[in-house]
């Protein structure tokens, strides 16, 4: 994977290119990081006892896309409606998919990006701790997780784990995220061009 590895738009990372030896790339602008690459792979290595720090700079440059997101977006990668409600079972690019990619690696946690990340999810909680879809995937409408009237026993137990992880690993984060104004964060704009 280190071999992959390229700088981007957002900083270093994993473009959209399907194959190694392809010549046609994937979606989205040449230069731009595939988000859901960088989630995967960080997904990837958080079982093991030691990671790569290449993983911690592709990481941080997946947290770029939210913090640079008023003047930019990936392509397909925004940053509005959809992507802060979050939409199980987390397969696909949103708040909860990067929330858990990130929360095992202490020094993305305790990043201002991550720290506004949680802030927004928490945005949805019902006041009795529990969380109710508001985005759903109809294929998985039998679920608890594809009911938009009822909470979801699996979603808020998914979502209180990766709290509990960033605790963990900072226990001054609730401080923290008690300063941020969560509902004043806009999503992306979007754009062409990409200005460092």
């Amino acid at each position: 994977m280190k071999e992959l590895l390229k700088e981007t738009n957002q900083g270093w990372g994993w473009k959209c290119e399907p194959w190694l030896y392809y010549k046609r790339r994937g979606p989205g602008r040449v230069n731009d990081i595939c988000p859901m690459i960088v989630i995967d792979a960080l997904r990837g290595y958080w079982v093991l006892s030691e990671y790569p720090e290449h993983l911690i700079h592709a990481g941080k440059s997946l947290l770029n896309c939210w913090t640079e997101r008023s003047k930019y977006k990936p392509y397909m990668f925004g940053h509005g409606k959809k992507f802060r409600l979050p939409r199980a079972p987390f397969f696909w690019y949103n708040i909860g998919t990067v929330l858990d990619a990130v929360s095992h690696y202490p020094k993305l946690v305790k990043t201002k990006a991550f720290q506004e990340l949680l802030a927004v999810s928490l945005l949805e909680f019902q006041s009795n701790g529990l969380f109710i879809p508001k985005s759903i995937y109809l294929y998985f409408k039998e679920y608890s997780f594809g009911q938009k009237k009822e909470p979801s026993p699996w979603i808020t137990l998914f979502l209180s784990r990766i709290y509990k992880r960033a605790f963990d690993i900072d226990p001054s984060i609730i401080d923290k995220i008690k300063k941020i104004e969560a509902k004043k964060l806009k999503g992306s704009k979007g754009g062409d061009k990409y200005k460092k």
